[in-house]
């Protein structure tokens, strides 16, 4: 089941290439009830000459690798292509965006928005997005007009390729060893981090829901406040985590836990928006002040 019109797409999962190529010939066509499906023609050549597609690669992504298994599987997909007449690879690269879009969010909410008000939703995951509700319409709006910059930048850097490669990681194989980042008493518990990072200057800030003030509902249940904790350099090192929310969270109060701190209820939230611009801005000049209540 799709979760969205325009962000999530239904596919075929197939064993080869061709079997997929047969269902998606037969689906991928307008209905006259999905008004987001375009009458796009599919063509599938089983039969193309490899040697003729125009290949890209992401060059950095193979040279950054350095796991001995990784940079023996990144060779041999090389050597295959190689050996199967692709020899002409172009360099190019992904725009990067400081960005995080998550109307995801917004659109689902109004794709079961008729379930959910005929109460269809009750015990599903996420439960129709009911903190979707919160976004404001300007906020929404504004992030589409990014969306669609991203998607014409992306558009440019694809331009003339069929298709393109980019080298894998070790998938997890091997990790540094954790790094705590928050001062909360050892009783207390934290949870749904989110983490945003700044490729320019590796600055990351990390937030998550914290329950150290031990305040509870009605019920005895646990409140949630949204702290937060800003790395300089590169997650080396993290400054003493605060508070950002300027009213507790209650999860039990209807409003569910949403994956992202960022949606929380909560007026201090919108302070992580321009997180990293300011700290960006005191790197160029100056200690970095981060208020707690800057709206």
């Amino acid at each position: 089941m799709a979760l969205s019109w325009t962000q999530d797409r239904l596919g075929p999962m197939c064993r080869y290439a061709e079997d997929c190529a047969l269902v998606m010939q037969a689906i991928a066509k307008p209905d006259g009830r999905d008004m987001s499906v375009s009458d796009v023609p599919f063509n599938w050549d089983a039969a193309l000459d490899v040697r003729r597609l125009r290949v890209g690669i992401i060059q950095e992504s193979f040279d950054s690798l350095t796991n001995d298994d990784a940079k023996a599987n990144a060779a041999g997909t090389l050597d295959t292509l190689r050996s199967i007449g692709v020899t002409s690879l172009t360099a190019m690269t992904i725009p990067e965006f400081e960005t995080n879009l998550s109307s995801l969010g917004v659109e689902s909410a109004a794709y079961f928005d008729h379930m959910r008000r005929t109460g269809r939703m009750v015990g599903s995951r996420g439960v129709g997005r009911a903190s979707a509700w919160l976004t404001p319409a300007v906020e929404y709006l504004q992030s589409q007009r990014v969306r669609m910059m991203m998607m014409m930048k992306l558009e440019e850097a694809t331009r003339g390729l069929d298709v393109y490669i980019v080298a894998s990681t070790d998938h997890g194989f091997t990790w540094t060893s954790p790094t705590r980042i928050d001062s909360g008493p050892g009783t207390t518990f934290q949870v749904m981090p989110t983490a945003t990072i700044d490729p320019q200057s590796s600055a990351i800030v990390v937030h998550y829901y914290d329950n150290r003030s031990g305040a509870t509902n009605g019920d005895g249940n646990f409140v949630l406040d949204v702290f937060a904790t800003v790395s300089l350099d590169g997650g080396a090192t993290f400054g003493q985590d605060f508070r950002i929310s300027d009213m507790s969270f209650d999860p039990d109060a209807g409003a569910r836990c949403r994956r992202f701190c960022s949606h929380a209820p909560v007026r201090g939230a919108s302070w992580l928006l321009g997180a990293l611009d300011r700290v960006r801005a005191g790197l160029q000049g100056g200690p970095v002040q981060l208020p707690r209540h800057p709206l």
